[in-house]
């Protein structure tokens, strides 16, 4: 199958399955992910903008709030007493020509049981008002049975209509984002509180269509689909003139009615509490309330000299009846904003799936990291362009859908795509560099024959005695001792950029600028050969014989490197004039004595810098002959030991052999040449030029 057909199809089941969980916590992530997206595009003064179209309405709010509770006549007084004092605002409300009067209360008793006619003003006013279809007052709708008004106020306000729900409905997680429009109860369908006296302001009867939105003459209020309207955060801080019912009723008993003319005439009036512990609700606009400071009555008629209290703040809460207010003022205004659902939502989360499922297909490291931002900031970017265009979407449900598609992609990479790639990778990195195995695993093929030509350093490297050594010990024993060997020399060649072409017995080729170019090649080879060395000084590995020591040679030169053999076996290696060469300089330590021997191609490319010339050799194999070097150590005996070679390549053995012999105490390579030089002296080479000629490999 084709591979990106094969990752479409995979990204497909992963959508559809990430789809299914966005929906599945849609309920409890949803709200608390626009919450944040209204927060974020709210300024910080406490507006926000709003989704284009939104303007004011005409309702107020009249509150029952801590300093009524404080003020005479209610201080100290039952609620139930207080139906004179609602019965005078009423009828001050309806005389200056308020449109809609709504009591965010449920009169569930009466103190005219107790009191012969107490509620008689109260009764009367609903009355009067009930009657012109003016005054709507709440029931709760409660199993198993609602709690509705006393008899005496039922009767009184006249109309079954007139008393609505006044119920709120929380979502998952506690918040109050949606009121309800349409109710079933036992008594048949009702209209709630906030759209009975929309729909009374209106002058228009009220519908519900197919979708379940609310509808005023066939046409559907935006937002209402399902049968409740989403409440817009920035209308529902306290989105409305608020005043104290305290002040209203001392106004109302003083006869200002100017006062009450000139502020509720032709408005919504809603009268419900404001206290610090009743009826405080969690709502969309919870976190710039969590900041927000005590709002103030928007007019007072009356001059009270006691002390005013601010309308209270509780955390993040405000009370209902801005609730009601809120959704009202949605209603008559341009509805709310239409929340994507159903088969659109499913689109959404599973496009968003599939293509944050599709973009993790061959990611890793920094790449994913900025997937997975990605995955959280564009459907929040997406959400507040969609919001200012009055449609809120499904945000949570969108990161959880992106993070489930990244993440079910991720985990078909680990446990399909990618544990064949480790299996490729653990197989061919035995006997192939680790840039051919990447190629190879990227090409999703095997390897094949091939080579190239190309300038890099070779390292021969060899166990100085390890055949005697071998030969005190069990199998086991030198096979151990060597693989430990080779750990610690392989750790090295690798730490330099080498890689281990093979071992042969007990030695090992070591290959420096391929298959990954190198331009410093050489001198990692020889950075690589004297901390091998080192090692082995500094931390030696014990055998029965003693401490194990090599002899290394480093060549630099053009080689055929690739893949090489037949077509049923073959190995990456190098072959070429330069590998030889680097095998008889690691053989050629055995004549001098020494650990390390370089040739001159390699310090060219060193840069000819940092190390000193042992001799001139014409190898075996070669016509040519090739200067030998080892990297510097001692400035001053360097010096001398140049100065003793030039003489030995003029033929002047003596004086070269007085040098070399000073020299020879504490350097192999000079007691080396001192011997030659005395051999030299008694039995002088015939055509000498300079260059020592080994009689063996």
């Amino acid at each position: 199958m084709n591979q990106t057909v094969r990752y479409a199809g995979v990204a497909a089941v992963i959508a559809l399955l990430a789809c299914l969980a966005g929906v599945f916590l849609a309920p409890w992530v949803d709200g608390i992910a626009f919450d944040a997206v209204y927060w974020i595009q709210a300024d910080r003064s406490g507006q926000a903008d709003r989704p284009a179209g939104r303007d004011t309405t005409p309702v107020s709010v009249i509150v029952i709030d801590e300093e009524t509770y404080s003020r005479p006549p209610f201080a100290g007084t039952p609620r139930v007493l207080w139906t004179p004092h609602l019965g005078a605002v009423l009828n001050a409300l309806t005389e200056a020509g308020a449109s809609v009067v709504g009591f965010d209360m449920v009169f569930a008793t009466s103190a005219t049981g107790l009191v012969l006619n107490y509620d008689r003003e109260f009764l009367l006013a609903m009355r009067k008002s009930g009657m012109q279809g003016r005054v709507v007052i709440g029931e709760l709708l409660a199993a198993p049975l609602p709690i509705g008004p006393a008899p005496a106020f039922a009767f009184a306000i006249g109309h079954p209509t007139s008393i609505r729900p006044v119920n709120i409905r929380r979502d998952a997680d506690g918040v109050v984002r949606n009121m309800p429009l349409f109710f079933d109860a036992k008594d048949g369908p009702k209209t709630s509180f906030a759209l009975e006296i929309a729909m009374r302001h209106f002058r228009k009867p009220v519908a519900q269509t197919d979708n379940g939105s609310a509808s005023f003459e066939r046409v559907a209020v935006p937002g209402t689909a399902g049968g409740s309207l989403f409440l817009d955060p920035g209308a529902n801080g306290h989105p409305a003139p608020t005043y104290s019912f305290a002040d209203l009723y001392d106004c109302a008993a003083a006869g200002q009615t100017d006062f009450f003319t000139e502020h509720f005439a032709g408005r919504i009036v809603l009268l419900g509490s404001d206290l610090l512990a009743e009826d405080r609700i969690v709502a969309g606009n919870r976190l710039l309330l969590r900041d927000a400071t005590p709002a103030t009555v928007t007019a007072r008629c009356s001059n009270y000299e006691g002390s005013v209290l601010p309308l209270p703040v509780v955390d993040n809460t405000i009370a209902g009846v801005y609730l009601h207010a809120a959704a009202i003022r949605q209603i008559l205004g341009p509805g709310g904003p239409d929340w994507l659902s159903g088969k659109p939502a499913w689109g959404l989360l599973f496009v968003t799936a599939f293509l944050f499922a599709i973009l993790s297909v061959r990611t890793s490291g920094v790449t994913l990291v900025a997937i997975l931002l990605t995955a959280m900031v564009a459907p929040l970017a997406l959400a507040m362009v969609a919001y200012k265009s009055a449609l809120v979407l499904p945000l949570g449900g969108m990161i959880i859908a992106a993070l489930g598609g990244i993440g079910g992609m991720a985990g078909y990479r680990r446990l399909v795509v990618d544990s064949s790639e480790r299996y490729l990778r653990r197989v061919f990195s035995l006997y192939l560099p680790k840039a051919q195995v990447d190629r190879l695993v990227e090409s999703g093929g095997a390897p094949a024959l091939g080579g190239e030509q190309r300038i890099v350093s070779i390292m021969f490297v060899d166990l100085e005695g390890f055949t005697t050594i071998a030969e005190d010990l069990a199998p086991g024993e030198a096979a151990a001792l060597l693989n430990r060997c080779f750990d610690r020399l392989g750790d090295i060649i690798e730490d330099n950029h080498g890689h281990i072409d093979k071992f042969i017995g007990d030695g090992l080729i070591a290959i420096f600028g391929a298959p990954v170019p190198d331009p410093n090649h050489a001198g990692n080879a020889v950075i690589s050969a004297s901390a091998m060395l080192r090692s082995l000084e500094e931390d030696p590995i014990e055998a029965p014989a003693g401490q194990l020591r090599i002899r290394v040679g480093v060549n630099t030169g053009s080689v055929l490197i690739g893949n090489i053999g037949s077509s049923r076996r073959f190995n990456y290696t190098v072959i070429g004039d330069a590998v030889n060469l680097a095998a008889r300089l690691e053989s050629l330590n055995k004549a001098y004595g020494t650990r390390l021997l370089i040739s001159d191609d390699t310090v060219t490319a060193c840069g000819e810098e940092g190390f000193r010339e042992i001799d001139l050799v014409a190898v075996t194999g070669r016509s040519a002959p090739t200067a030998v070097f080892q990297p510097l150590e001692d400035s001053a005996g360097a010096a001398r030991y140049a100065e003793a070679l030039a003489l030995y390549r003029q033929g002047d053995f003596g004086d070269a052999r007085a040098i070399f012999a000073e020299l020879g105490t504490r350097d192999p390579a000079a007691a080396t040449l001192a011997q030659r030089c005395k051999t030299y002296e008694t039995n002088p080479p015939p055509d000498w030029d300079g260059v020592f000629r080994p009689e063996s490999k």
